[in-house]
């Protein structure tokens, strides 16, 4: 009898068992109910001390930089960048122009034109019936080469999501329909770029709106250098003509550009942006300061560099605003690579000219306190 009762309770154990079990199932705190697809946050990190910070386990670098008084910038006979002083805050700036792996760490997307897939033709060069051959150099890798093709804005987003990854304060400011903007989750097609074949007075609205962005320079996040900052840094300590040299003979030892004015008349295999760091970096340890690509810059185009100020923000536009892009490219020659040249481009425009894959930017930021 004893034994019967025994069995009976352990069949009734066993039952209530297994209806908690169910009951966990259809409630899709456990067994088979897929869960929600939810994007993994990018892992960053950033050392102050070092300069190294890593996204995903892709790193990178930034290069410190000592406060400036009485600081010479300009050139002499250079009409819109004569001879100037300038003070500046200590700051740090990037090894290298951002590449196109971190960059796609960062905002999981990569504009490039130069993407490494198959020969292309630029809009702008149809009748010139131009192509472009989008792999790499032989020995060099396409991930690291700098991320190019992007507009003004698109860099500035890419600055405010590595500092809130990164755990650092945001630089910029943007309030669109009356909310402030949310970088750290802002989908990429949703940030501003003129393409040639859709709706320009419609883009016009929206980039007018975009043109509100703020920067706050005191804060600690990445931001775009301003074009003090930029062109201290391409000095490198020296007075050097480009960055790194004075000799034309020795600039192709520290640039990618186009030293025999040929690239832009035809299929030329050399049209093409290169790996990081595969030249001699100037006297700060700065790679590619002068070619490979154009550099994005804060400052808006217009006007001559202020004299004798401190962190100076450039000159402000309210209409037609154009940003200034630095440091030439691997499709100019020798004359635009120089230190001290000045050229611009609308904001939301991937490239200052008719030619592709030639615009990118690097990063600074300030200690974090």
């Amino acid at each position: 009898m004893i034994k019967n009762k025994l069995i009976i309770l352990k069949a009734v154990f066993l039952i209530v068992i297994l209806m908690l079990i169910s009951c966990k199932n259809d409630s899709g705190t456990q067994g088979n109910k897929p869960e929600p697809n939810i994007p993994d946050t990018p892992k960053a990190s950033f050392d102050d001390a070092t300069g190294q910070g890593s996204v995903n386990g892709i790193e990178f670098k930034l290069i410190a930089i000592e406060s400036v008084q009485n600081g010479n910038l300009g050139f002499q006979n250079i009409q819109d960048n004569e001879p100037h002083k300038v003070n500046l805050t200590a700051y740090k700036i990037g090894e290298t122009e951002v590449t196109q792996e971190l960059f796609n760490a960062v905002m999981g997307a990569n504009p490039s034109f130069f993407d490494n897939t198959q020969n292309k033709t630029w809009p702008l060069d149809e009748e010139r019936d131009r192509t472009y051959i989008t792999t790499p150099f032989e020995g060099e890798e396409h991930s690291k080469r700098p991320v190019e093709h992007l507009s003004w804005f698109q860099a500035v987003a890419f600055c405010n999501k590595l500092s809130l990854l990164c755990g650092r304060e945001a630089c910029y400011s943007l309030t669109l329909n009356d909310k402030p903007v949310d970088f750290l989750n802002l989908p990429f097609d949703q940030i501003p770029i003129t393409p040639f074949s859709k709706d320009l007075e419609k883009m016009e609205a929206i980039v007018n709106d975009w043109n509100g962005i703020t920067l706050d320079i005191e804060k600690n996040g990445f931001r775009l250098p301003t074009e003090a900052e930029w062109e201290w840094a391409a000095k490198g300590g020296t007075e050097d003509y480009y960055a790194g040299t004075s000799d034309i003979e020795k600039l192709k030892d520290y640039a990618w550009y186009d030293s025999d004015n040929d690239l832009d008349k035809g299929n030329h295999p050399d049209a093409r942006t290169h790996e990081v760091k595969k030249k001699e970096p100037n006297a700060y340890g700065l790679y590619d300061m002068t070619g490979n690509v154009w550099e994005w810059v804060w400052d808006q185009f217009g006007g001559k560099p202020a004299d004798g100020e401190t962190d100076p923000l450039g000159y402000e536009a309210t209409e037609n605003i154009e940003r200034v892009v630095r440091g030439g490219s691997w499709n100019e020659e020798y004359d635009t690579c120089t230190r001290f040249f000045r050229y611009k481009s609308g904001p939301s425009y991937p490239t200052p000219d008719s030619l592709a894959g030639c615009l990118g930017f690097r990063i600074v930021c300030r200690t974090k306190k």
